[in-house]
This record gives C-alpha cells, structure tokens and sequence, in this order.
C-alpha cells in the first residue's frame, strides 16, 4: 500500500494522465503508483471516457494552446468528487467559446468575403455569351477577376472568338486589361489589377473584336 506523502504527490495526476499532459518520466512514475495506490486508480477510472468524449468534439479552429494546462490546474484545485464534474463541465465550456469564436470569425468572413458579380448583355451580338467578376483587395489595389464562357445549349462556334475586359472609372476613362479567346464548352478565368481605386471604379465592360460592349456591369 502506498504512502499517504505518495499518494498526496500523485493526487492530481489523474486527468493530466489520461490527457496526455504528463512528460514520460511523470508518466512512468504515475503509472508505477498505480500499482500501489487503489484511490488513484478508482480516480482514474472515473475519467476513463474523458478522451473518448473530447475526441467526438469538432472545433472549427485549433484550441488555444494553453486550454489544457488551464483546465488542470484549475481542475488539480478542487476535491476529487468535484474534479470529474469540473473537468468535463469546464472542457465543454471552454469548446462552446471556441465553437462561438470559430462561428463569429467565419461569420465575419462570410458577410466580407467578395461575391461573383453577373455583367448583363448590352448588345444582340452577345448572343449567349455570359460573364461574372469579383473585385478583390478594395482599397488602392483592387484586383478584377473575371470569368467567361457560353451557357449550356449555346451555339457552336467555329472557333475562338475574341473577347476584352474594359473597366471604366467615375470620370469616364477607360482601359483594357486584356484580351482573351472563349471558346464554345469551356469557361475563361482572367485577372488583372485595376488601373484605379476600388471606390472609382464604375463600370466592367466585356468587349468584342472590334471593342463593342456586349457584357456591362454598373458598380
């Protein structure tokens, strides 16, 4: 049977044990009281499902580092009877402020990260022809990112046609960030900085060959 100093040594080992967050030589150490000491292993026992509990638990983010070392010392403070219900009432409250975290970062995320914007046909010639842009980075240094191709069903062209991506400011200049060749059953990915402020910008325009707008969008 093993001492009373013993066992007051290894008293609040149990959950750190069973969470992995003791160093191998206190590992060893407490696994050898184990043999000696029946109190320990009854604490043990208590826990043995806490692993399998935190391991059905899904957070959207990593948990703080120092989450675990918080939890057992404030756990190593309480009675044994207590320490089960606050070590597993204290890990649950610590997940729900990571889940809430983790909700409000990517709702924050969603309701700020930039969507597709649809150019509207302005001439007949655009027949099926359909675009979309998202404009990236805001500020001084947005960046216009565009995609094109042809709806399902359209005609069958012959070959590529040529198409360019004019965007227009407030003041009523405008500038080609390029030219590119669509293709009948495949869509085309093109990027390219605009030439002004995200907040002086007013017009996206894909123009055909001989620079006729067939797709706008009004900013």
């Amino acid at each position: 049977m093993t001492g009373s100093g013993e066992h007051e040594r290894f008293a609040h080992d149990d959950a750190a044990y069973l969470l992995g967050g003791l160093s191998e030589a206190d590992r060893t150490a407490y696994e050898q009281h184990l043999l000696d000491c029946p109190t320990c292993r009854s604490a043990v026992a208590e826990l043995a499902g806490l692993p399998r509990l935190l391991a059905q638990v899904e957070l959207p983010e990593p948990p703080p580092a120092d989450l675990l070392p918080r939890l057992l010392h404030a756990t190593g403070r309480q009675r044994r009877r207590q320490r089960t219900r606050f070590v597993l009432v204290g890990f649950a409250a610590a997940c729900l402020v990571v889940l809430l975290i983790g909700a409000g970062i990517a709702g924050v995320r969603a309701r700020h990260q930039p969507s597709p914007q649809s150019l509207q046909p302005v001439a007949a010639t655009a027949g099926r022809l359909q675009a979309a842009v998202t404009i990236t980075g805001g500020g001084t240094a947005p960046r216009i990112e565009l995609v094109c191709g042809y709806q399902p069903g359209g005609p069958s062209y012959p070959g590529a046609q040529t198409y360019g991506m004019v965007v227009l400011n407030r003041a009523g200049d405008a500038r080609e960030l390029g030219t590119w060749q669509a293709r009948s059953g495949s869509d085309i990915r093109f990027s390219a900085p605009s030439p002004w402020p995200r907040s002086a910008l007013a017009e996206v325009e894909v123009v055909d060959a001989a620079g006729v707008a067939v797709l706008r969008l009004r900013l």
